[in-house]
């Protein structure tokens, strides 16, 4: 019995260190993401492209520890991230607009996680 509750323990610390982890990398993407703001607008399709995969791997990490609002909040910016890049696009600028907020929901969502977890 004792054996079962440690291996419990043991899996519960690695998921929040894996939490713990997801989060600081998070966090520095949402800032490289705000710090290319200018080249976001300008539709940079190297910065376009870099935030994508960067919401993609987001996305992924978060499905796989269980982080379902992160993990909707990544998709939702792949998604309108490859809306922006797509050379058919009709309306760039809602998409554009669409990704921006999207940004900061995951930024929001990255805060709420942190409070959650005791993170700073």
């Amino acid at each position: 019995m004792n054996d079962s509750k440690t291996e419990q323990s043991d899996t519960a610390l690695r998921h929040h260190q894996l939490v713990q982890e997801l989060i600081a990398d998070a966090s520095r993407d949402l800032e490289r993401m705000r710090s290319a703001m200018a080249a976001l607008e300008a539709l940079d399709a190297t910065s376009w492209r870099i935030t994508r995969n960067a919401a993609q791997n987001l996305g992924a990490r978060a499905r796989a520890l269980g982080l379902g609002i992160l993990q909707h909040c990544a998709s939702e910016l792949e998604g309108f991230a490859e809306e922006v890049t797509r050379p058919d696009a009709s309306d760039r600028s809602a998409s554009l607009h669409c990704a921006m907020v999207a940004i900061e929901m995951l930024g929001i969502e990255l805060d709420t996680l942190k409070q959650k977890s005791g993170s700073d």
